[in-house]
Parts: C-alpha cells; sequence; structure tokens
C-alpha cells in the first residue's frame, strides 16, 4: 500500500489543510503535486537512516538556536530508532542539560546521556565526546551554583544553604560517576593521566569559590547592614536573631563546602578562617533596648548568646584552628615534596643530559680527539702569554718600587715623625716650643712635596706601560679563549 511520507523527518501523518499536505510532525507544507512524489511503500519500507539523518539536522538546528526542548524532542525520535545514535546522546544530553532550573535541575539526566554518547562512540572519538562533555559538565555546574549563589546572596537563610548544598553534593557525585567510566583525564600540567579524585576536585574548586563569594555577598550586601547599618548600630531583638541565624547559614555553607571540596588545602585554610570570623563575631553580637527607667534614658545591651553558647561557639573555633593546624603542616609538607620531586627531577634530567652527551662522544671518538687536542693547545698559549704579561707587569711594578724619589720620601716623613713625637711629649703650657717643632713639620712638608710630584709622574709612566702591556696580551689571549670557550661548550652542549 502506497502512501506519504515527509522527505523532511520521515512522517507518513501528513493532512491536507488549505490545499497543501502539512507533516504532522515537522510542518513541512507539500502542494498536491509535490505529495505525489512523496508516495512510498508502506512502513517495511521506509528508510530509517534517512529519517535519523533528517532528524538530526533538525535537532541541530533547534540547538543552535538555543530552542533546547525542541532539540531534545527531535533527539527523543533519533533514539527511538537508533539507541545506539552516539551523537543523539550527546546533543540530547546537551539539550535536557541546559533546561535546568533550580527547582528542576536536569544536570544527572544529562551527564547520563553524555555517559551513554561516549559509552557508544567509536573508538577514535571516545576522547572528543568524552571531553566535550567534560567541559559540558563544567560549564552546567557553574551556572547551577552561580543560580544558587545569587539567591544565597539575596536571602542567606538556612533552607538556601540546604538547597545549595545539596546541588554541590550532587553535581559531585555525578561528576564522579562520570569520570569513572574509564576514559582518563588529562591533566593541564602534563599529559599524564590524572586520577579520578583529582579530576572531581578540577571540578569542584571553582564552585567552591563561587560559594566563597556568595557567603561575602550576603555578609556585606544583606548580613551586616541589616544588622547595623538599618538600625543606626542598636539592632533590636528580631534583627539580632535573624542576623545569628544568617550567620549560621554562612556557617554551615562554608563547612558543607569544605568537606566536599578538597582539592585546594589554602583555600580550605580560608575558609576555616572565615568561619572563625563569623563565630566571633556572633558571640559579640547583641541586641539593644532604649532604657526609660533612668533620667536622660540611653542604651543597653538586651538580648545575647548565653554563657554556654558561647562556649559551645569557642569549641568550634577552637577545632577551626586545629584543622587550621594540620592542614598548615600538610602544606608545608607538600612544599617540601614538591621542592624534593623538582630536584630529583633536575638531578635525573642532568644524569640523562651527561649520559647522552657521554653516548655521543664515545660515537665520535676521533672529533672528540681532535678537540682534546686543540683545546690542550689553546690552554698551552694561554697560559705561557699570562706568564709572560705577568713577567713583563712585574718587571715594571719593580721599576716603581726602585725610583729614588721612594727613599727621598722615606727620609722626610722619617724625620716628620720623629718631630710629630716630641711634638706629643711637650707639655700643655710649652706653647713657644710647640710653634717651632710645628714650623719644623710645615717645612719639611714643603720640601718632599717636589720628591712626591717627581715620583707621581714615574709612577703614571709606568702605569701606562703596564695598562698597554695588559692590552696587548688581552688582545692574544681573547681570540685563545672564546676558541676554548667554544670547545668547552661543545663538549657540553645538549645532545
Amino acid at each position: 500500500m502506497k502512501q506519504m511520507q515527509c522527505e523532511i523527518c520521515g512522517c507518513s501523518n501528513l493532512l491536507k489543510h488549505d490545499g497543501l499536505f502539512v507533516c504532522q510532525e515537522c510542518g513541512a507544507k507539500y502542494s498536491p503535486d509535490e505529495a505525489r512524489k512523496l508516495m512510498c511503500d508502506g512502513a517495511p519500507g521506509t528508510n530509517n537512516s534517512q529519517i535519523v539523518s533528517n532528524y538530526m539536522e533538525l535537532a541541530k538546528s533547534a540547538s543552535e538556536a538555543n530552542n533546547n526542548a525542541e532539540a531534545e524532542s527531535y533527539c527523543n525520535k533519533i533514539l527511538e530508532l537508533d539507541p545506539a545514535n552516539y551523537e543523539a546522546w550527546l546533543l540530547k544530553g546537551e539539550a535536557a542539560a541546559w533546561q535546568s532550573t533550580l527547582d528542576d535541575l536536569r544536570f544527572e539526566e544529562g551527564v547520563y546521556c553524555f555517559s551513554k554518547a561516549v559509552e557508544n562512540a567509536p573508538e577514535e572519538n571516545k576522547r572528543e565526546f568524552f571531553n566535550f562533555a567534560l567541559d559540558q559538565i563544567k560549564e552546567l555546574s557553574m551556572a547551577i551554583i552561580s543560580l544558587h549563589g545569587k539567591r544565597f546572596s539575596q536571602c542567606p537563610d538556612i533552607d538556601e544553604c540546604k538547597h545549595t548544598i545539596s546541588s554541590l553534593q550532587m553535581i559531585a557525585r555525578v561528576a564522579n560517576n562520570f569520570l569513572s567510566l574509564g576514559m582518563p583525564m588529562e591533566t593541564k600540567e602534563s599529559q599524564e593521566e590524572a586520577p579520578t579524585e583529582l579530576a572531581v576536585n578540577a571540578i569542584l574548586a571553582p564552585l567552591a569559590e563561587q560559594i566563597d563569594t556568595a557567603v561575602a555577598n550576603a555578609i556585606n550586601n544583606v548580613i551586616w547592614p541589616d544588622y547595623f547599618d538599618y538600625s543606626d548600630g542598636h539592632p533590636n531583638v528580631v534583627q539580632w536573631k535573624r542576623y545569628v541565624k544568617r550567620n549560621d547559614a554562612c556557617i554551615e555553607l562554608l563547612r558543607q563546602t569544605i568537606k566536599i571540596c578538597t582539592g585546594d588545602t589554602q583555600k580550605t585554610i580560608d575558609r576555616y578562617l572565615n568561619m572563625t570570623q563569623l563565630q566571633n563575631l556572633v558571640i559579640a553580637s547583641a541586641s539593644w533596648t532604649y532604657d526609660t527607667s533612668t533620667w536622660g534614658g540611653g542604651w543597653r545591651e538586651d538580648y545575647s548568646l548565653t554563657s554556654d553558647a558561647k562556649a559551645v561557639r569557642n569549641g568550634f573555633i577552637r577545632e577551626y584552628q586545629d584543622s587550621i593546624n594540620k592542614l598548615t603542616n600538610k602544606l608545608k609538607q607538600e612544599e617540601q615534596e614538591r621542592k624534593r620531586r623538582e630536584e630529583e627531577q633536575r638531578r635525573q634530567k642532568e644524569a640523562e643530559a651527561k649520559l647522552r652527551i657521554a653516548e655521543y662522544w664515545a660515537a665520535h671518538a676521533d672529533e672528540k680527539a681532535e678537540l682534546d687536542a686543540e683545546l690542550k693547545d689553546l690552554t698551552e698559549q694561554i697560559a705561557s702569554l699570562q706568564a709572560d704579561r705577568e713577567q713583563q707587569v712585574a718587571a715594571l711594578k719593580n721599576r716603581i718600587a726602585a725610583l729614588p724619589e721612594n727613599a727621598v720620601i722615606a727620609d722626610y716623613e722619617k724625620k716628620i715623625a720623629g718631630i710629630k713625637t716630641q711634638l706629643e711629649a711637650l707639655g700643655f703650657f710649652k706653647l713657644k716650643e710647640k710653634k717651632t717643632l710645628q714650623a719644623q713639620i710645615d717645612q719639611l712638608t714643603k720640601d718632599k712635596a717636589p720628591a712626591e710630584q717627581k715620583l707621581h709622574k714615574a709612577q703614571a709612566e709606568i702605569e701606562n706601560e703596564i695598562t698597554a702591556i695588559n692590552g696587548k696580551f688581552n688582545a692574544l689571549i681573547r681570540p685563545l679563549k672564546d676558541r676554548a670557550d667554544q670547545i668547552t661548550a661543545e663538549f657540553t652542549r645538549a645532545r
């Protein structure tokens, strides 16, 4: 029996309306002439592969138009015909999950579809599909916790806290199940396969930071203004009780986040510190009432925590501090271990490099022998030139020491020193004798000056000769040393 079949979606349910045949599945319209061309044999001859292909095009078009509900519907039709269609599973997972709301989370359903896509994909496509799904999981998780964070920062109560934690626990569980499929996750630091726990922490860490931000926004924008600013610093009992409950909701949210997100030790320490600060704020809080029983009136504290309640909270603070101390020690140990591994890797690389160099020169023994001989010759030439330079410079320095002016100046200085000794030995009232001795010192110093000038001139001339000699020898030695350095570098060059 012949029947019409839509060329778009393969549906055989076409009804006539306003002179056109309309597909009841996809809405495609055909003229009577076009409809006649659609006539084909019944269901036994239906080409499912073509129908699946048409549905897939429709699903992709709907997805690109952000019509996730329609894309999911077409994927469901594909899976009815082809339950192992991995592309449909992947697209359905994306479409379903992004229809999530906080009251109707479809995250788990979407990740299940991702798992089916990876399961049914050919081996050569599994990695690609896995990575795509993992990126989707990260983006969806961020979107969900972002919505929770926005709601908690506006209404920081215990119900919103529990709702947020419930979603965070669900994300952790579902992500862990997905990552346990056996498809290893590649880390940014290396291409080594990362354990599932590490991979889950990589997903949860940014979610925990979103929660940190939500708590901070709640405190700064809602909790503290309601308690302090709006009451001119004198909150009533209703505001105080609300302040305590809201702070407790923040503390509980941070506490549960610590339990679920264990990957970043320093962030965990920061959360414990924030919890400590919140507990101290609650301990110090109180409501106020205006006392009119005394002349002039005045504000006084009304309600606050009991001694027992404060003791309980101080006990929590001590527990937080114990955890901080343990985590701080853990950080130190991790840092020591990191440095140890780095040093071990450095030594290993150094040993491997030396081994490659040794193997290279073992295979190029003739070349090494030539370079060794050349280096030896260069070393000998450099040593000979340095010895000649040192000998000539030493001779010039001896000339400076032998200048006759040295002896003349030394004689003057000896005489001056003797007179200074006499001068220092005179008593306080020997002014005339002191003046005479000082005049002798001044005259000897004046007589010494020409010899010093002559000595300085002769020294300068000889030092100029030394500079010239050093320059001459350096010009000879430098190219030899450069070539020797080249050979040494060649011996140690990485192979």
